[in-house]
């Protein structure tokens, strides 16, 4: 953590509680520095809002950090959706991620049949690929990514889009 995250963290003790908890139950300091100091603190800043009138518990912010971490949601969609969710109802993230179906497809086949259809249908990028072209195949993840609404688990979509380009 740098010296200016440290210090923010720790200029007022309801906020280092606050990490503290996040830590406790997200069980990744990085992330609760990265949430806290940029997305949290953002939201509240631009509410004239100080932690006392946060509707996100600690234990939620955690929670989201964990939902993260064992791939039940995407990084981005709990930065955003999620988040925002949280952010605004006060709900456990994990009662948002069911209520929206957000939950990441990490089921191969799912997975497998979208990169099929999107590799037949983007032959041209698929020959980019195998030419050399490395961004090709962000372009076809991305393709993938938006048939599923985000929801894949972007690893699994790399690893099947090169097994099937072979």
């Amino acid at each position: 953590m740098s010296e200016e995250d440290a210090g923010i963290l720790t200029d007022e003790k309801t906020m280092a509680d606050y990490f503290e908890t996040v830590v406790k139950v997200g069980k990744d300091a990085k992330k609760a520095v990265s949430f806290m100091n940029t997305i949290l603190l953002k939201h509240l800043n631009a509410d004239g809002l100080d932690l006392s009138g946060c509707k996100v518990l600690p234990e939620h912010l955690g929670k989201l950090i964990a939902l993260i971490n064992t791939g039940t949601i995407s990084n981005n969609m709990a930065k955003t959706e999620v988040f925002d969710a949280m952010y605004a109802t006060g709900k456990d993230p994990e009662v948002i991620v069911e209520e929206k179906g957000l939950k990441v497809v990490s089921d191969t086949g799912v997975i497998e049949e979208i990169c099929k259809k999107v590799v037949a249908e983007n032959p041209q990028v698929v020959a980019d690929f195998k030419k050399g072209k490395d961004a090709a195949l962000g372009a076809l993840v991305g393709k993938t990514m938006k048939e599923t609404k985000g929801k894949a688990n972007p690893v699994m979509v790399n690893e099947i889009l090169r097994k099937i380009i072979g």
